[in-house]
């Protein structure tokens, strides 16, 4: 499994290579390209990508993070009241949960929407914390996913993995909690 991984991941160099000079040309990356090369010489780049991300992530999140909430609800056949009453309780629940529950939420869909124009995919996982008693969320960017260079899309993928920079304490409290 590891050598089908690693096998992966050398097929991606390219498109890695590409995405990181993407990221220096926004000047977010560590080392803009172009520019004098003399000590203290400035490397300038042009704000115009960069700018474009924003703006693609603030209309973004305003279609789906609306005011009365991101779940809309839509009965398939008949409508009756009890219908109609199950409906908005899920959909008043799931916004509820969403909003005010999963607090890190809107925050993580923030950051990966302002990435999503230079990756051309993002993840966001959820999973029930144990811990924390509720269901959490959290951005996971293309360069942590690895998956066959020739995979359609991550569900019909023969296998996915995700790389997780940890701290040893992390790793120690994940291997005495069997995970």
């Amino acid at each position: 499994y590891i050598d089908l991984i690693k096998g992966d991941k050398e097929a991606r160099e390219l498109r890695d290579k590409q995405y990181e000079e993407g990221l220096k040309r926004t000047g977010m990356g560590n080392d803009a390209p172009g520019g004098a090369t003399f000590m203290g010489a400035s490397k300038v780049v042009h704000p115009a990508m960069a700018e474009g991300c924003v703006d693609f992530a603030a209309r973004a999140i305003k279609e789906l993070f609306p005011p009365d909430g991101p779940v809309k609800t839509k009965i398939l056949g008949k409508m009756d009241d009890i219908k109609a009453a199950t409906s908005e309780r899920k959909r008043d629940f799931l916004n509820w949960q969403i909003t005010e529950q999963i607090e890190e939420f809107r925050d993580e869909q923030e950051q990966l929407l302002t990435q999503l124009p230079l990756g051309g995919s993002q993840f966001l996982k959820l999973w029930y914390d144990e811990d924390k008693r509720r269901p959490c969320a959290e951005f996971v960017p293309i360069d942590n996913i690895i998956l066959p260079f020739a995979a359609a899309n991550f569900y019909t993928s023969p296998r996915a993995a995700e790389m997780q920079d940890i701290t040893d304490w992390e790793f120690k409290r994940r291997v005495a909690s069997g995970l």
